[in-house]
């Protein structure tokens, strides 16, 4: 057994790698159960309570089709979020982790 770890080997193991791993599960999971709570909320309305989707808003366009492209939306809008997240948090993180194995 090798007693010396690889530098990359100490970073796995680091607390500041533990903690950036937590924060991008915890930012996945976040923006997950945010837009499946919104998508299963659509669907228990759909199934239960379809009347209340049915009444036109404008011209040819019921609240149900508006909601539903709302959860188009949605979907787009936290897909945005985690980007830029990523962009300017997670993404210089690791790259200044990487640069500590140099």
């Amino acid at each position: 057994m090798n007693i010396h770890k690889t530098k990359a080997e100490q970073l796995i193991h680091s607390a500041e790698f533990k903690q950036l791993v937590t924060l991008r599960w915890t930012v996945s999971i976040v923006l997950t159960a945010v837009m499946v709570f919104n998508y299963m909320g659509f669907l228990y309305v759909l199934a239960y309570q379809k009347e209340s989707l049915a009444p036109y808003v404008t011209g040819k366009f019921t609240i149900g089709l508006l909601l539903a492209l709302g959860l188009i939306v949605l979907a787009w809008i936290l897909t945005g979020i985690y980007v830029y997240w990523a962009n300017n948090v997670y993404n210089p993180e690791v790259e200044r982790l990487k640069n500590k194995l140099l």
